[in-house]
């Protein structure tokens, strides 16, 4: 297999237009919405607290803006009283992050921000899960019907029914007919276990009308790793009915939030916006998204490479955007991500004897003391092992040689490009010339997964 650490993920948890619109002319962009809850003691929820980043994108600036934050139940309920922060004026261009801060907040799945400014203008935005980016709900799509999924509740019970209840709204301004819902579950590795799909509740939503609809799925798979919930029409076109998806919030990196544009009517390009999510604890580097597009009877029809620019820090969702040219139409696709993964922190020589592996669950590379041999070349003998319980592969090395008073001499790189099994281990050897001076060293090292 070519591709480093992947991931098979059709959707999780998406939110779903009907029909594709070209992008909402909102006077604001919400991005980077993190939750965090302190438990002081062994029952109390505590404190919780909430960030999201408030950007002006219009030409104009704006003044009296406020941000009111609503948690609520995946029905929509409200769980605690709404928080509000003032902002005040913000230019046009320019971004404030917005905090909220409350005590004893109950267990949510969705939320809501609302903006005013201006006076008397506002904005809504919206969260369908506690971890999901917020999405915006202000431009009603004209012509045609615009479903989205607000919230949900559902789990499996112990016949191995999938029970639940969907919080949709038709944001257009035509009635939606032959509604379907579509679930799929996946393993533990992102593997797609069982799909499902039948009509949701009669089919049928008025433009502008909200509403709770369950659905019941039988023999749903009771051990799973995760599940999808996305909505369809049978005249919805392929890039509206597929466009969406939220984090899993797994540790590994993922892509949600789906959103394809046709770009022309007359050639088969599209625009493609979408977030990444770095949820390891450590950086990743060299991120790619494969796409692979299916038609008919799960005929590949085009698959398309994109890399990330630059590292993304754990925990950091970074949003990007790209356009596929040459799209044929298509029914679904799947995605596989790579990327490379650096070491935490630098690694410091250990001091005088023989390294040694602490044998972790992870890539642990090990260096001995340095010494000078013969030829007047710095030696740094180590090895390198594959704690995982997948293949690794392109394992580099950057070192750091340090003079006595801790300075920089130089640095050099080694790179180990085979791959490594599980349980895997690799002597290794650096050497380094015109370096005798050199003290002491540091390293560090990442390296490419095989799922």
């Amino acid at each position: 297999m070519k591709s480093a650490s992947f991931a098979v993920l059709l959707f999780v948890f998406s939110s779903i237009a009907f029909a594709a619109n070209e992008p909402a002319e909102d006077t604001f962009k919400l991005s980077g919405w993190t939750v965090a809850r302190e438990r002081k003691t062994v029952t109390g929820s505590n404190r919780v607290t909430a960030s999201v980043n408030v950007k002006n994108v219009s030409k104009a600036p704006v003044s009296d803006v406020s941000v009111t934050l609503t948690y609520a139940t995946g029905l929509g309920e409200k769980v605690f009283e709404p928080i509000t922060q003032k902002i005040g004026a913000l230019k046009a261009g320019e971004s404030a992050k917005v905090t909220f801060v409350a005590e004893l907040v109950p267990v949510f799945q969705s939320y809501t921000i609302a903006i005013n400014y201006n006076g008397t203008k506002k904005e809504d935005w919206f969260g369908n899960s506690d971890a999901a980016q917020p999405e915006s709900k202000n431009t009603p799509a004209k012509g045609e019907a615009n479903v989205v999924i607000l919230g949900k509740e559902a789990s499996v019970d112990k016949n191995g029914t999938f029970n639940g209840t969907i919080h949709v709204k038709n944001e257009g301004t035509e009635a939606a007919s032959n509604m379907k819902i579509f679930v799929t579950f996946f393993d533990l590795r992102k593997n797609k276990i069982k799909d499902w799909n039948a009509t949701l509740g009669d089919g049928t939503l008025a433009a502008g009308a909200e509403r709770n609809i369950p659905f019941t799925m039988p023999n749903a798979p009771k051990i799973y790793g995760s599940y999808s919930i996305r909505l369809n029409s049978d005249d919805a076109p392929p890039e509206a009915a597929l466009s969406g998806g939220d984090f899993s919030n797994v540790e590994d990196v993922e892509f949600a939030h789906f959103k394809f544009t046709h770009i022309d009517p007359k050639s088969s390009s599209y625009k493609v916006e979408v977030q990444c999510r770095n949820g390891l604890k450590a950086t990743v580097e060299h991120v790619k998204l494969e796409m692979i597009f299916y038609g008919p009877r799960k005929r590949e029809v085009k698959r398309f490479t994109h890399e990330v620019p630059g590292a993304i820090a754990a925990g950091e969702i970074k949003t990007l955007a790209f356009e596929i040219p040459g799209l044929p139409a298509y029914e679904e696709y799947e995605q596989r991500v790579a990327y490379s993964k650096s070491s935490a922190t630098p690694a410091v020589a250990p001091a005088t004897g023989k390294a040694k592996f602490q044998n972790k669950p992870d890539v642990e590379v090990i260096f001995n003391p340095l010494t000078v041999n013969v030829d007047k070349v710095v030696e740094i003998s180590g090895a390198v092992r594959n704690g995982k319980n997948v293949h690794v592969k392109d394992v580099a090395i950057h070192m750091t040689l340090l003079k006595a008073d801790g300075s920089t001499l130089t640095t050099v790189d080694r790179n180990l490009p085979a791959q490594l099994s599980p349980g895997q281990e690799r002597e290794i050897t650096v050497y380094v010339e015109n370096a005798t001076n050199a003290a002491n060293y540091t390293f560090t090292f990442k390296f490419s997964e095989i799922k």
